[in-house]
């Protein structure tokens, strides 16, 4: 390479460095961030429901989320929910059924090496995992037996699904009717939080989140909506409305961002813009501390064409950026502010350890 050659080189580099001052009220990137993983935490992915019942490999997935991409997308931690189909059974979700959920997941961790188990320190090399549920209506009738599954690596708790059950009423139930939490319901989320876990308010009607919000707001509990969108951009009963937003970040929860074209656009495959849209308002609105990834993948959702994978996940840095975001409201976004839910300082005694 010649003399002059080095040269144009390094003023092009300098040049590109002046660029990145103050993108947007962004503070100026050191060398070499815009190239650099950061570290990626995700509040939902269905995992377990396609081990446990279309009998996927656990760490192949359907495609959208291998564990051979974990590096790639800078993968850190992630919520597996042991989610139970509602057609598992003529009466629906059994107690049994949650609990052999649970064991085959156990199994197949144990025959792998790239996830942790949820609730244990992850060795050299690990992703760190964590539990969720995501309707449990059977487990209302055994409130004694909730410390167990909090032991067990259970950290988010979300009473619904589609369906109304026994604690909760639905966004998503066919009827419509939204009767909000049950005598049941009030007792399961006040024993969830006496437990040291967190109420999850994805896929609860609009007066069951309201409900949930208030007990946690009375006890000075954050409540999380693991897998939701901003209502404001997409009208669908399954996102949040502006007042629930801010009461989720009024309890100093956070909202994970939905990468599902149904719930980021209308009409069409969503992109990775409407993914930055839905951040930017929630953001905007209630600040960025309390924005988060949900990405519902393995879930049967549509995602936009570049986020079609875990390994593309880190396509959302360069994106957020440019739509001037900074590099430490990023990092929060992709991972630090779910890791601040999902691991409080102040955990009691009965928190999540095997």
């Amino acid at each position: 390479m010649s003399r002059c050659s080095r040269v144009s080189r390094l003023l092009l580099a300098l040049a590109g460095l002046v660029v990145a001052v103050e993108v947007g009220g962004a503070p100026a990137q050191t060398p070499g961030a815009e190239n650099s993983t950061i570290g990626y935490v995700d509040l939902h992915v269905d995992l377990p429901y396609q081990h446990n019942y279309k009998q996927v490999s656990l760490t192949r997935g359907t495609g959208q989320f291998p564990a051979a991409l974990a590096k790639k997308g800078g993968l850190s931690a992630v919520v597996f929910p042991l989610f139970v189909p509602f057609k598992v059974s003529s009466q629906g979700p059994r107690l049994s059924d949650f609990e052999q959920s649970w064991q085959n997941m156990e199994r197949s961790l144990n025959a792998q090496s790239t996830y942790a188990h949820p609730g244990t320190e992850p060795a050299a090399g690990q992703i760190r995992t964590f539990y969720s549920f995501e309707g449990m209506g059977p487990l209302g009738n055994d409130l004694p037996g909730l410390a167990l599954w909090v032991r067990r690596g259970v950290r988010l708790f979300g009473l619904v699904h589609n369906q109304h059950n026994a604690l909760a009423a639905s966004s998503m139930d066919p009827k419509r009717e939204d009767f909000g939490l049950t005598a049941l319901g009030r007792q399961v989320v006040a024993r969830v939080y006496e437990l040291g876990a967190i109420v999850d308010i994805s896929h609860a009607s609009d007066r069951s989140a309201a409900d949930i919000l208030k007990i946690a707001k009375s006890l000075g509990r954050p409540v999380v909506a693991s897998h939701s969108n901003a209502r404001h951009l997409m009208e669908h009963q399954r996102n949040l409305s502006d007042e629930l937003l801010d009461s989720v970040a009024g309890t100093g929860g956070v909202i994970g961002v939905n990468f599902h074209s149904a719930f980021l656009v209308s009409g069409r495959r969503a992109t990775i813009d409407d993914v930055v849209a839905q951040v930017l308002y929630i953001a905007r609105r209630v600040g960025f501390e309390h924005v988060a990834i949900g990405s519902d993948f393995e879930g049967g959702i549509r995602p936009p064409r570049a986020l079609q994978t875990l390994g593309e996940v880190q396509h959302l840095v360069p994106a957020l950026r440019a739509a001037g975001v900074t590099d430490t409201q990023v990092r929060g976004i992709l991972g630090g502010n779910a890791l601040r839910i999902l691991m409080p300082s102040d955990q009691s005694p009965e928190s999540p350890g095997r």
